[in-house]
């Protein structure tokens, strides 16, 4: 049976996503670094106290004064 070139198997594809998520790993790890140390600093800045633990997917983080 032939099949066209832009069609893979489910084996293929899952291999494909492994390895671009493996790539990725570190980018996205320098990422979330750089969004939490941002957001620490953001707090100092402002002289309010950072609580990272509420920090949306968005990559921020809540803000309070007390």
């Amino acid at each position: 049976m032939l099949r066209d070139q832009t069609t893979i198997s489910v084996d293929e594809g899952a291999k494909i996503l492994a390895a671009a998520d493996k790539d990725m790993a570190p980018a996205i790890a320098k990422r979330r670094e750089q969004s939490f140390l941002s957001g620490h600093a953001r707090a100092g800045t402002l002289g309010l106290e950072w609580h990272p633990e509420f920090r949306s997917s968005a990559g921020g983080g809540q803000l309070n004064n007390g």
